[in-house]
């Protein structure tokens, strides 16, 4: 991505419009913002074919992403208006949960037990859905929301995880507007309500509790006996 020493992000030129859920397209194809490069669009495309699957720690970041990081590197705070587009939820990634690694090339997604239950009955992922929500990259919220390679937890204390399949998942970062805290946590999308929803045998599901002292913990649930 380009330097940005001497670019600091204007607030009022970025966009703070929070995204919701939704799906896809036929073929993945990586939309970032009119900044991104051709050599990151390239780099993208060359780890969906050599592995088939995303993975958080090689895709190039975001405008933003390497914004905050060159800030956290250097020792400096960010300001009131650069810290709104930085990221509103707080991911846990790695080991950082005792009971689940959580993987770059992985995707989770937090629920609640309801949903949940739901997605067991119709074995998958919105798949229920009567009309497509498929995710049209930048010009809307639409699409089924998970993060690659990290997990927020404000969304509810089951977490699905399954492969980052690249053929199943679209990038839905915003270039100037992180969704994550992390960087390297990225924002993805699945469809809903079409026959590429992720089918619910290709999930594990984990159960968040907090112990005693409030450390969390997760244990993995057997979908079938639920």
């Amino acid at each position: 991505m380009k330097n940005l020493e001497n670019q600091i992000p204007n607030p009022e030129q970025i966009s703070t419009q929070e995204e919701p859920t939704s799906p896809l397209m036929e073929r993945p194809v990586i939309v970032q913002a009119s900044n991104t490069t051709a050599e990151d669009l390239q780099k993208i495309e060359q780890i969906r074919e050599k592995l088939g699957l995303l993975n958080s720690q090689e895709l190039p970041l975001t405008t933003m992403g390497q914004f905050v990081l060159d800030k956290k590197q250097k020792g400096e705070t960010l300001s009131v208006g650069e810290g709104i587009h930085a990221g509103r939820d707080k991911v846990y990634t790695g080991g950082s949960i005792p009971g689940i690694e959580i993987k770059p090339d992985y995707v989770y997604r937090a629920i609640d037990e309801a949903t949940l239950r739901k997605y067991i009955q119709y074995d998958s992922v919105e798949g229920h859905l009567e009309a497509p929500d498929i995710y049209a990259h930048e010009k809307d919220n639409n699409g089924v929301d998970w993060y690659l390679g990290g997990v927020c937890l404000r969304y509810g204390s089951f977490v699905l995880e399954t492969k980052a399949k690249a053929d199943s998942f679209e990038i839905a970062d915003k270039d100037h507007h992180m969704m994550a805290q992390d960087p390297y946590v990225r924002h993805v999308k699945s469809e809903g309500g079409t026959e590429k929803s992720i089918h619910m045998d290709d999930v594990k599901v984990y159960k968040i509790s907090k112990g005693e002292e409030g450390a969390r913990q997760a244990v993995e649930i057997d979908k079938n006996n639920f």
